[in-house]
């Protein structure tokens, strides 16, 4: 699972890092256009998982360099800190920037009927429940590839074995 995090915080990094490259478009979203993703993304919960995504991230850096400088853990926080504070400041980039892409996929139209969605009973459920289907679908997959893994593995080497591998 903390493997899976950090990859995939490693990946965003690199995409905000891409200087847009990969974002970008003919022409930027209008100020409506950017509005209706940023309202989506606040009622889809986008916004805080941008926020809980840089506290973990910063969690995980933290522990690692503490572990890699035992016994100065006070100086370490105290170096470590401001960088981590200055860093939660990017939080407005990532959503800019994902604002940008809602209004690149979808029309106005179609994002204030999704916004809507998630703003009624079963979508405000949703988005409350996903955080959880999410983890535990992903501890299923880590599990069920594992096996997948491991029986690919056997298979082919009683495979090269018999044809003499």
């Amino acid at each position: 699972m903390r493997r899976v995090i950090l990859l995939a915080c490693s990946a965003f990094a690199l995409l905000l890092t891409s200087n847009g490259i990969l974002f970008a478009q003919k022409t930027a979203p209008s100020a409506e256009q950017i509005k209706a993703a940023r309202d989506l993304m606040a009622v889809t919960g986008a916004e805080n998982s941008f926020r809980s995504m840089l506290a973990l991230m910063g969690a995980q850096i933290t522990n690692v360099v503490i572990e890699q400088n035992k016994g100065k853990e006070k100086k370490v926080r105290e170096i470590l800190n401001p960088i981590l504070a200055d860093a939660a400041g990017k939080r407005e980039e990532m959503v800019s920037q994902a604002a940008n892409i809602y209004a690149r996929k979808f029309s106005i139209a179609e994002m204030q009927q999704i916004t809507r969605f998630y703003k009624s009973p079963i979508g405000r459920k949703l988005v409350v429940q996903l955080p959880q289907i999410m983890q535990e679908s992903m501890r299923i997959g880590q599990s069920v590839s594992q096996k997948i893994g491991a029986d690919i593995i056997r298979r082919f080497k009683d495979e090269a074995k018999k044809q003499g591998l």
